[in-house]
């Protein structure tokens, strides 16, 4: 195995090479007989881990996906995460949210089916968000766009009651006298004479 020789029951050997490797066994008794027996091994890389986060510097409330970037070992991986403030996930990839700025710790462990174990960290630095427009938000909504609507509002205002205010004129009542009946109706009385006018002067038989 590699010119490696050695005696005994037990046999310890670190392998130098990823590969397959023969090795062979060789008991021998009292009375000088031997058996020989040879074994195949497989050799496979170390597990191995490299967790990154993308972003790597986010902001509140930004998603930020993380990846294992595992390799080596044998079997099935199992993974497990902690974000650093106080949650975490077994998936090999996951995402994750912060609501606080600051600077996390991120640690990752790997496990095989192999029995290898690794332990890895990364530092994930959280800025906060800036604001979605200069002076604020009510309601998620920004402050421009609330004056904007509340002007709206007035101008539609002004413009219903001046319209009412115009209509409300046209049905007043009007000071113009009526014209003059017209049809069959009787003609008026004649004016009464001045005195002397029209008759006999006064003493006349």
């Amino acid at each position: 195995m590699e010119g490696k020789t050695g005696y005994g029951t037990a046999f310890a050997y670190t392998p130098s090479a990823v590969g397959q490797l023969t090795a062979d066994v060789t008991i021998k008794d009292s009375l000088a007989s031997t058996f020989t027996k040879s074994l195949t091994l497989t050799v496979y890389a170390a597990l191995a881990a490299a967790p990154t986060a993308k972003p790597s510097a986010p902001t509140t409330g930004a998603m930020v996906q993380f990846y294992a970037e595992e390799s080596g070992g044998t079997g099935q991986d199992q993974f497990g995460w902690e974000f650093g403030d106080g949650h975490g996930s077994v998936l090999e990839s996951p995402t994750h949210t912060y609501s606080t700025a600051g600077t996390y710790t991120v640690q990752l462990w790997v496990n095989d089916t192999g029995g290898g174990a690794v332990h890895q960290s990364i530092t994930v630095s959280v800025s906060a968000a800036p604001s979605s427009a200069p002076g604020g938000s009510l309601a998620g909504v920004p402050l421009w766009e609330w004056g904007a609507i509340v002007a709206i509002v007035v101008v539609i205002a002004a413009a219903a009651l001046l319209a009412l205010r115009r209509r409300g004129r046209g049905s007043a009542p009007s000071s113009v006298p009526p014209p003059p009946p017209t049809g069959n109706a009787p003609p008026p009385p004649p004016p009464t004479p001045p005195p002397g006018a029209g008759g006999p002067p006064p003493g006349a038989t």
